[in-house]
């Protein structure tokens, strides 16, 4: 009766050893596959998605103002909040650490994370803001500069998109024209950055390549 039972013992550890092996198998696949997953939608969410601005669909009558315990003049840092002309907070206290806009009409300039934005007045993000002089990219020409995922276009003073976000260095517009490149790298010198590149060329406000530009 005991060598049975013996042999009958073994055989059990042995299904329970090809069972743990099978089960462990199965969970370093399943492991790798959730990390594949997640390394994936990591990749997917690299490029920000950006709301476009209907300007068709804006009220400017209906604009929002700055409000601060401090007064209408106020040092950069302050606690601020958006309200609208029934003095309702509509972007409350503590949203932002500071605006560059005080009416928020089409669009406003905040900074978020130690980083300038564009936003409309529903906090949907538009665009991260060129800096330029540790401020926001100056009105030049109509126009001032926009970032998004990493490649510089162009909007107007309403906030509007008019020439896409697609040049790796751009300058501001002059005399009806900027600078722009797709290949070009940003060189430090000291505590200012230059951009260097081959493949300069101009482009006119509506974005068209200026072909027979000579500098």
């Amino acid at each position: 009766m005991i060598l049975p039972l013996v042999f009958q013992y073994i055989k059990c550890l042995k299904f329970m050893k090809c069972r743990f092996i099978f089960l462990t198998i199965s969970i370093t696949i399943f492991s790798c596959d959730v990390s594949k997953s997640i390394s994936k939608e990591k990749e997917l969410s690299k490029e920000t998605i950006y709301h476009e601005l209907d300007l068709s669909k804006i009220d400017t009558n209906d604009y929002l103002i700055i409000s601060s315990e401090v007064g209408p003049f106020f040092e950069m840092g302050v606690p601020f909040a958006f309200i609208n002309k029934r003095n309702d907070t509509i972007i409350p206290v503590g949203i932002y650490y500071t605006t560059w806009t005080d009416t928020l009409k089409t669009f406003a300039i905040v900074s978020k994370n130690s980083e300038m934005i564009g936003i409309d007045r529903n906090e949907n993000l538009l665009y991260s803001v060129f800096t330029f002089d540790n401020g926001p990219d100056y009105i030049v020409e109509g126009l001032f500069r926009i970032i998004r995922n990493g490649k510089i276009g162009y909007a107007n003073k309403y906030g509007e998109v008019v020439i896409p976000c697609q040049y790796d260095c751009a300058y501001y517009f002059e005399n009806g024209k900027a600078k722009v490149s797709n290949n070009c790298k940003t060189i430090k010198e000291g505590d200012h950055y230059r951009w260097l590149s081959d493949d300069w060329y101009y482009i006119d406000k509506q974005g068209n390549r200026i072909n027979n530009y000579k500098n």
